[in-house]
């Protein structure tokens, strides 16, 4: 569901992202004081508006939906919250101070045409209101924030429906990119040396190479730990069952398969957020009266209702069970009998409402055939799950008599042990279990590197239902502390390095006198018995030539036609071979010989750069009118 969100949504959750990696620090010059929280609301205020640690903290949480947070990166990724956030607000206060508006039926619109939300091509209020729940949002400030977002893009809407690139920055461009070169090139390899070059290194070159760098040929520090794992996911696997044991299980755990009663309502706020509560309650009154006078449920939702998004639907809450709704909202619709009665008003911390009962669905049960699969799911979860807490416990008890030897407990909850490879402090590279942080911090601890012990019970959460779901206990296997190795192990290493190295200077030289010679007009030299490549219009897309030839052979000044003079240039590949390049012709790109599509595409492109350029400009003279403090929480 939430890879659903991040692919269709284009909206203020991508905003979000780009503020926490667009430099915010150039912006707002903060350093990274985040301390204790103290007593103080405030993490900044912005233009005299706070932005308080409450919504920081808010945020946070939704950051961790998304990703993991070491403890250590917590506070920093807290500071680029505060940041991000001010930055925004002081764009919002920004473009609202220079009239930028967006009215709540747009918000509805757009809201509405979001794929997303979308089930079998039409808004679904249950699919929004299921998306909401996974991402950590209420349906308001949803909402709320895609009024933001949409504020945000007008400017960047607006210069893209203004702004124009000149025909001669379109010609010019299509001159630029569209040109071809006509090349020739030698490539001198490197290893046509490496025989002569070897021949010359002596016993006393490898020895002052490696002694010289011997910090290139020091072994990292590695370790292997031997390790015992448990999980519920493990002991399902093991877990057999039979027919007989799945209808018992049905039978014996009704509630778990059965259709909860539902209800259908409709609902009319009247919001406190910017009212009076006294003020709310007799206008949610007032409202109650019409009602019950005849005056139509939905088109007063339309018009009076505070809640936009239910109001355009007729105040429609759609279909919904016991523990989806506010408490006291959800209490007076499901104590409502008859389809078409009313209740109110219904105070909570939204406002007061109004509710009308719709329609009811009583309780009901899945029948066993149509709900096997999950009665087989949830029987072995239950099973698995009792196991691992007895399992646990006699783990627990089984550490305290062991605590510098894993067999005696694998053999004893019949678990196997289990190695792992060799693996650094650094943990670059590796995968499987070494590669989870908790496993990292436990193998060079000093209680399993230095004291040789068994670790603590680490205990791993990847079951949203539990407090944790896989265990896991480590002992060290083999400890390998960094060493210099010795130049017998890395003699013929350093040997081949010396070689590589010698024939590299050996071809530069050589290249370069080539080069030279080129520059020069003269013949290049005889002894090299290679062959030229030709090369005609190449364009700066080229697939088949090196892609660093292609990028040094468009680098060049314009050859001198009139004196029938190449532009030349040399360099060293990657590898150590060296190139000798002329560019002897160059074409311009020509706009009229261009395609419809084509020209389109680049007078689109070169709007796009413009509009950046200009957007961010705009938003640099926003920000940089802004007055922000932030507030360090440890004062």
């Amino acid at each position: 569901m939430l890879q659903v969100i991040r692919d269709k949504t284009q909206g203020f959750f991508a905003w979000a992202v780009i503020l926490l990696i667009a430099g915010i620090f150039v912006f707002l010059g903060l350093n990274d004081y985040f301390g204790s929280r103290g007593s103080a609301s405030d993490a900044a205020v912005v233009n005299g508006d706070p932005i308080t640690w409450r919504s920081v903290d808010a945020f946070y949480q939704r950051v961790l939906r998304e990703q993991e947070v070491s403890i250590e990166n917590e506070q920093t990724v807290k500071t680029q919250i505060v940041a991000a956030l001010a930055q925004r607000l002081a764009l919002l206060m920004g473009l609202k101070a220079q009239g930028f508006f967006v009215s709540p039926q747009q918000v509805i619109e757009l809201l509405k045409k979001n794929p997303a939300f979308e089930v079998d091509g039409h808004f679904s209020k249950e699919q929004f209101k299921t998306i909401m729940a996974n991402i950590g949002y209420t349906e308001d400030e949803y909402v709320h924030e895609l009024s933001k977002d949409m504020l945000r893009n007008q400017v960047p809407v607006g210069l893209s429906l203004s702004l124009l690139p000149p025909k001669q920055a379109c010609i010019q461009a299509v001159e630029l990119l569209e040109q071809t070169r006509n090349l020739r090139y030698l490539v001198i390899p490197a290893q046509q040396y490496s025989v002569e070059v070897a021949n010359a290194v002596s016993r006393e070159d490898i020895k002052h190479y490696y002694e010289t760098h011997q910090t290139q040929f020091a072994f990292p520090e590695q370790v292997s730990l031997d390790y015992i794992e448990l999980s519920v996911d493990g002991l399902m696997s093991k877990i057999s069952v039979t027919e007989f044991d799945l209808k018992a299980f049905y039978e014996q755990n009704r509630a778990l398969f059965s259709k909860p009663e539902q209800v259908h309502a409709r609902h009319i706020l009247i919001s406190t957020v910017n009212e009076d509560q006294e003020v709310a309650k007799q206008k949610a009154k007032k409202i109650l009266e019409k009602i019950k006078q005849g005056e139509d449920f939905q088109t007063l939702a339309k018009a009076e209702s505070n809640d936009k998004l239910s109001a355009q639907e007729g105040g429609d809450l759609g279909w919904f069970g016991k523990g989806e709704m506010v408490p006291a909202l959800e209490q007076a619709i499901f104590d409502l009998k008859k389809s078409g009665e009313v209740a109110g008003p219904i105070q909570t911390d939204y406002g007061y409402h109004i509710v009308q009962l719709i329609d009811r669905k009583a309780a009901g049960r899945h029948l066993f055939e149509d709900s096997k699969e999950l009665v087989e799911e949830q029987y072995k979860r239950e099973k698995a799950e009792k196991q691992f807490a007895e399992m646990k416990a006699q783990w627990i008890k089984l550490a305290r008599d062991n605590l510098g030897d894993l067999k005696p407990i694998a053999d004893a909850l019949r678990l196997s042990l289990e190695t792992t490879v060799l693996f650094g402090r650094q943990n670059e590279g590796v995968t499987g279990i070494v590669a989870r942080p908790e496993i990292q911090t436990a193998a060079f601890s000093e209680q399993v590197l230095v004291n040789g012990k068994n670790s603590e019970l680490i205990k791993i959460n990847e079951s949203p239902d539990l407090k944790e779901s896989t265990l896991l206990m480590v002992h060290l296997n083999k400890h390998q502390p960094a060493h210099q190795q010795t130049l017998e192990v890395v003699e013929t290493q350093v040997r081949e390095r010396l070689v590589s190295d010698h024939s590299a200077k050996k071809v530069k030289t050589v290249g370069e006198a080539l080069v030279a010679s080129l520059k020069a007009g003269t013949e290049e030299a005889p002894e090299l018995e290679l062959g030229w490549t030709t090369k005609s219009s190449v364009r700066r897309d080229n697939q088949e030539i090196v892609r660093a030839i292609i990028m040094h052979a468009f680098k060049l000044p314009a050859p001198d036609t009139e004196q029938n003079k190449a532009s030349v240039t040399g360099f060293v590949l990657p590898n150590g071979d060296y190139v000798a390049l002329e560019v002897t012709k160059l074409k311009l790109g020509d706009m009229s010989k261009l395609d419809s599509g084509t020209k389109t595409a680049y007078q689109k492109k070169l709007t796009e750069m413009q509009n950046q350029i200009e957007y961010g400009l705009y938003v640099h003279d926003i920000l940089s009118k802004a007055k922000v403090k932030f507030f360090d929480p440890s004062e």
